[in-house]
């Protein structure tokens, strides 16, 4: 293994930058061994998953969920619109669904793009949230104006509205991830007296959602090119591990050692997916998304070889800040309506649907009136969720009373930004 001079000085060099130290600025000290993880017997509790699919750049999603009843909100809908209410689809071609809430109208219409997504809401396995978006505390038109309340910093700004979606705190810009948060309390021990083993997976780099207290193991995967894995993992594993053996009294080198340790030992075990029969019946489409959908599905598949009691996966698909054009979103809409409905399917056929969920995200909406060629940053918008587990279909939420210029909630009534509800 160590063959010559030059082969023992390159392999003391890869070593020397695995070591924790090299990635601390203070001193190292090791002050007793590392705890090995420990969790229960994975076949003695259920698996349950959740696909956060985060839609970046601010989509409009006025466009996805229109009001097409009877109701003078689906009047102000096609009037504030104008043009870009019916484009490229007459709003007759919208797909009707009862909202099975209190809501301004009793008919509501989902995109044509969206055609999958309307028939998992009319089999109970969609629903809606009306008008969400990030908020400190409930909010009125005129609280806004009067500044009665707090607001969320910087409305409208990308990096911002990203880290706000992805914490769901709006106070607090140093707040970890959501899915990082609960993956940490469902794998901590100091938490739960029977912690699970709740891992998180990005299938679009490092993202905010994911952070978490460290607890939860998060790997990064590649959609194109699978898991990343460390050259001779083999023949190094050995003295890896016992530079990784011990805690740390300084704060880095400790949780570079608590999440680097996990993380290689989970791209060897989870990288054999990728090289051998998946046992999946479902084609996915031949799409960046549906690529995506489809790795997650392939390790949903091997959960218990993984022995994953708890599982959550960041997919993003972007082209949504759509300020000089509309044209492509129909596109976006139907490339994620495959996706998502490619893997409802996959679920379906693992007899798992029940307890995987999907739930979109985004930046924050955009206006409901155009600039000539698109639209530009608003704040409220529409997201779904999809699940086997949902047993109705609702719109949640509360879609606004009006939306002309004299909306109750439209605060920018030049361009229609519409403060959450």
């Amino acid at each position: 293994m160590l063959g010559g001079p030059n082969a023992r000085l390159q392999l003391a060099q890869r070593l020397f930058t695995l070591a924790p130290e090299f990635h601390a600025t203070n001193a190292h000290e090791p002050v007793g061994a590392r705890d090995d993880e420990v969790y229960s017997d994975p076949p003695t509790r259920k698996y349950k998953a959740v696909v956060l699919l985060f839609l970046n750049g601010g989509a409009d999603s006025y466009t996805m969920l229109a009001p097409t009843g009877d109701c003078a909100v689906a009047g102000d809908y096609v009037d504030y619109r104008g043009a870009i209410a019916e484009m490229p689809f007459e709003m007759s071609e919208y797909r009707s669904i009862a909202p099975g809430s209190d809501q301004p109208c009793d008919t509501f219409g989902v995109h044509p793009s969206l055609d999958k997504i309307h028939g998992l809401y009319e089999t109970g396995d969609a629903s809606f949230f009306a008008n969400i978006g990030s908020l400190v505390e409930p909010l009125t038109l005129a609280e806004y104006r009067s500044g009665a309340k707090r607001t969320p910093p910087s409305i409208g700004a990308h990096d911002v509205q990203q880290r706000l979606a992805q914490t769901v705190v709006s106070d607090n810009m140093s707040a970890k991830g959501v899915l990082g948060r609960i993956l940490s309390a469902l794998a901590d021990p100091k938490v739960r007296d029977d912690p699970l083993n709740a891992v998180g997976y990005s299938l679009n780099g490092l993202q905010k959602a994911l952070e978490g207290s460290g607890h939860a193991e998060v790997i990064d995967l590649n959609a194109d090119d699978g898991f990343s894995r460390l050259i001779d993992y083999d023949e190094l594993k050995e003295e890896i591990g016992l530079l990784l053996q011990n805690e740390s009294s300084s704060v880095f080198a400790d949780t570079f050692a608590g999440l680097f340790g996990p993380a290689i030992r989970h791209a060897e075990e989870i990288s054999g997916i990728f090289e051998g029969d998946d046992g999946m019946v479902t084609d996915f489409p031949d799409t960046g998304l549906g690529r995506r959908f489809e790795d997650v599905a392939r390790i949903v598949t091997k959960r218990d070889a993984l022995e994953h009691e708890r599982a959550a996966f960041f997919v993003e698909i972007g082209g949504f800040d759509n300020h000089g054009t509309l044209d492509a979103l129909p596109m976006r809409l139907e490339e994620i309506d495959d996706a998502v409905a490619a893997f409802a399917d996959e679920m379906k056929a693992q007899g798992i649907f029940e307890d995987v969920a999907i739930v979109t995200m985004s930046d924050f909406g955009r206006t409901l009136t155009w600039n000539g060629a698109g639209t530009d940053h608003g704040w409220g918008g529409h997201h779904f969720i999809v699940g086997g587990g949902l047993n109705n279909s609702t719109i949640h939420g509360r879609y606004p009373e009006t939306l002309g210029p004299d909306g109750d909630l439209n605060y920018s009534p030049d361009r229609g930004r519409i403060i959450p509800s």
